[in-house]
């Protein structure tokens, strides 16, 4: 242990000032298009860091639509997020940076869906009893939406002001803006009763109307503090 330490002072003696101000630390935190989020970064050089963290937001959802004549109950969950790992150029040796990696995509969707009232198929009249032929709930239907995304480690490449682990002063600012490279998502409809022919008809038809939504834009906003 005495040796460990020995060779762990002279190496810390020996290295030259500058370098060890080089390799610094930063941990900031940030709100955006992901969620709000935190990052941990590591200063390898005055123009080259690692970057690592993570973002989420998400949301239940519980809610009445009515609309014309339709009543629906809604419920489910969504969230947006990504575990990321990054690496930061800054080429002028200034806070500008070029920025790339790979984002765990933890974006993902489950709704579903019933009607709250019987269904008329057909007019109403005055006050509001059905002329033709009526639909209970339980005969209408349910009908469930899922969104997932077939690759879940998906690149990044994006642009930004700010280094996180490396400069004079405790205290930065950040600022990011790119893309996620997502693939299309995939749109999963499944149905009950006499919604059953809709979902079966419009999955492929929604999927389709997705394909080129392709790509996820980042823009986050974020402070930051430097530890030496």
């Amino acid at each position: 242990m005495k040796r460990i330490l020995l060779l762990a002072t002279l190496a810390m003696l020996a290295w030259p000032p500058d370098s060890i101000e080089a390799r610094q630390i930063g941990l900031s935190v940030s709100v955006g298009t992901l969620g709000p989020g935190a990052s941990l970064a590591y200063s390898v050089s005055p123009k080259f860091s690692v970057r690592a963290g993570g973002a989420l937001f998400s949301t239940t959802v519980d809610e009445d639509f009515d609309e014309d004549d339709v009543s629906l109950v809604l419920e489910g969950d969504a969230r947006i997020g990504a575990v990321s790992a990054l690496a930061d150029y800054h080429p002028f040796r200034s806070s500008f940076r070029l920025s790339g990696g790979l984002r765990l995509n933890l974006l993902d969707a489950d709704l579903s869906g019933r009607s709250k009232d019987p269904f008329c198929l057909g007019d109403e009249d005055a006050e509001g009893i059905c002329q033709t032929k009526e639909f209970a709930p339980e005969k209408v239907g349910e009908f469930g939406v899922k969104v997932t995304y077939a690759n879940v480690l998906q690149p990044y490449a994006g642009i930004g002001f700010g280094n996180l682990a490396y400069g004079n002063k405790r205290i930065t600012f950040m600022f990011d803006a790119g893309v996620i490279y997502t693939g299309s998502p995939e749109i999963e409809l499944e149905a009950t009763g006499l919604l059953t022919p809709t979902a079966e008809q419009n999955e492929d038809i929604l999927n389709e109307g997705f394909e080129s939504f392709v790509l996820y834009p980042v823009i986050s906003f974020g402070i930051g503090v430097r530890f030496h």
